[in-house]
């Protein structure tokens, strides 16, 4: 499977590692915990987390949303409440390294909770592990074949009755999955 990605004429390459309790994919590591899943960042060894300087020409409201963005992924990719407080004070480090100002940080932290209970339609929801992980991808002109090589191949996926219910992969376009 990972051959015939390969073989696909993309900027994209996959590599892959086999491991029975973890899957690292793209920046999300989901992982077996007893009977459930749980999932947190993951960032490769050679991933130098480069972010945008605060005294950056960039457009005032790109760096802006910038931290809340960052925010936001620390909270929706992950299970584990003491993950995400760490992610957390890991991703608020790098910003300020960056130049952003405690003030900012602090607002855009705040913005971003607001952001995600909101995206939570009941509280119940927030305590409640989610039952798929849907892995957005860049539409790419290429899209529509890497998703004939993941169909042609789901059964290697579905041989796993424990992660059939988990994936769904979703195509980005404009900002918005479909």
């Amino acid at each position: 499977m990972i051959e015939d990605l390969n073989q696909i004429n993309s900027p994209v390459r996959f590599s892959h590692c086999c491991d029975a309790n973890k899957i690292e994919f793209l920046d999300v590591l989901i992982y077996r915990m007893h009977n459930s899943i749980g999932y947190t960042l993951y960032r490769k060894t050679s991933d130098r987390n480069t972010l945008l300087h605060a005294t950056s020409f960039h457009p005032g409201a790109l760096k802006r949303s910038l931290p809340i963005s960052q925010f936001l992924r620390v909270l929706r990719n992950n299970s584990d409440p003491d993950n995400t407080k760490a992610q957390i004070i890991v991703m608020q480090r790098a910003f300020r390294d960056r130049g952003y100002s405690k003030y900012t940080l602090k607002r855009s932290l705040d913005r971003a909770y607001d952001i995600y209970n909101k995206s939570c339609t009941t509280t119940t929801m927030l305590s409640q592990q989610p039952t798929r992980i849907t892995v957005p991808l860049l539409y790419h002109t290429a899209s529509d074949q890497i998703a004939k090589v993941i169909r042609k191949r789901w059964d290697l996926l579905a041989s796993d009755p424990t992660l059939l219910p988990v994936f769904l992969l979703g195509f980005r376009l404009d900002g918005i999955v479909t």
